[in-house]
């Protein structure tokens, strides 16, 4: 959130001269944000100050440990109550009614049950309350025809999952592998690697005890229907610029994002999220790696270039991301299977010091919005968790 003052400085300077704030980074998109170094699985605030120095910069990088990959749990499948393992498809999956007591007591094998019926069973809480609340949470039980809340009006999107909290729980956590355990009441749970995954995302979902560093703002303009009404002519060529190119919509500046992208990845060796989607959907992916070209430099200053600008950089950059892929038992799929790259084109603004000081966007590709969080002990109800996530990475 803006400053009043940063705000009343801001109007002015759109109302003298417009293009002198488009390209320098305002407070959200001031890289200083992100400059936090991490201690084993918990980040320590200012303790690391990012290389700004272009020529410091290496031109690409690559994690030397890189995400794993798993489910992003979406919405409409009910989130972490799906049953992935059983091989049901549709609402059998996720519309199933909860196993009674009876049923729990002769159960002969757990390892088709969902991530949360699992975690309760585990916690020996039969009443199934995270299953119960995972279905409140996600409102699936709207969606099921023979379900007393079912609303034929309701909707879930398709892109609405965990992957705010997938995509950090890829990097914060080693990837586990299947492992039994047994309950207090001597029942073995069979979890497999996809049950830890979603239980390890759930809990980042969960908590808030953890500190989100962001960088950018995030876009709310559906693209695809702006640019409908473009065609149907509903809205003008000007009314369309202005919301695409809105301070939001305008997304992360370019110079900040290069910063962030060579700092983490060459220099840290420490993965961050970015939402690879421009507009109105959000998809949280973790950034393992990237290579970049100089196309062209020029000296001076172009029109719009933050104010210091004394030399300009053309730069085309591949990112590497982690995306989703299927649920496994007990395979630890190979990370190749779930890499996924974005293409981008900018200039980078740089001082009389060759410090990057601003950016500008060539490509209409661009991420919406970078972060990262600081990652919180298995506490409260998913203190037992801990166990869990422990034999399955020895």
């Amino acid at each position: 959130m803006k400053s009043t003052l940063l705000a009343i400085t801001v109007l002015m300077a759109m109302n003298s001269n417009a293009s002198v704030i488009k390209e320098a980074w305002n407070n959200s998109n001031n890289p200083d944000r992100m400059q936090v170094t991490r201690n084993s699985r918990n980040f320590r605030i200012g303790q690391y100050n990012y290389t700004k120095t272009f020529s410091d910069l290496p031109l690409e990088g690559q994690l030397t440990t890189r995400p794993w990959s798993g489910d992003y749990w979406p919405t409409h499948k009910g989130g972490i109550t799906y049953r992935w393992n059983e091989g049901s498809w549709g609402s059998d999956a996720y519309g199933y009614p909860l196993l009674e007591d009876k049923e729990v007591s002769n159960i002969e094998s757990t390892a088709n049950l969902s991530p949360a019926e699992k975690f309760d069973l585990y916690l020996g809480r039969y009443e199934f309350p995270l299953t119960k609340y995972e279905r409140e949470r996600t409102n699936i039980m709207k969606t099921i025809e023979d379900s007393e809340e079912y609303d034929s009006s309701f909707e879930i999107p398709s892109w609405e999952g965990l992957c705010h909290a997938w995509a950090p729980a890829t990097m914060a956590f080693v990837n586990p592998k299947a492992v039994t355990v047994t309950n207090k009441n001597g029942m073995e749970i069979e979890f497999g690697a996809s049950d830890i995954k979603a239980l390890l995302t759930y809990f980042l979902h969960y908590d808030k005890s953890s500190t989100s560093f962001f960088l950018g703002g995030r876009c709310n303009v559906d693209f695809s229907k702006l640019d409908e009404q473009l065609s149907n002519d509903e809205i003008t060529q000007e009314q369309y610029d202005r919301k695409k190119e809105s301070m939001k919509c305008r997304d992360t500046n370019a110079g900040a994002f290069h910063l962030v992208l060579t700092n983490q990845i060459a220099l840290l060796d420490e993965g961050f999220v970015a939402d690879v989607t421009r507009d109105l959907e959000v998809w949280n992916q973790p950034i393992h790696g990237y290579e970049s070209e100089i196309i062209s430099e020029i000296s001076g200053k172009s029109e719009g270039a933050a104010r210091g600008t004394v030399r300009e950089v053309e730069i085309k950059t591949t990112m590497n991301y982690t995306t989703e892929i299927g649920h496994s038992f007990s395979q630890v799929i190979p990370s190749y299977n779930s890499n996924a790259n974005k293409y981008y084109h900018y200039k980078i603004e740089l001082n009389e010091k060759d410090e990057i000081i601003g950016g500008e966007w060539i490509s209409d590709n661009r991420p919406d919005f970078l972060w990262k969080q600081t990652i919180p002990e298995f506490t409260g109800f998913f203190a037992p968790l801990k166990e869990v996530y422990e034999k399955s990475i020895l």
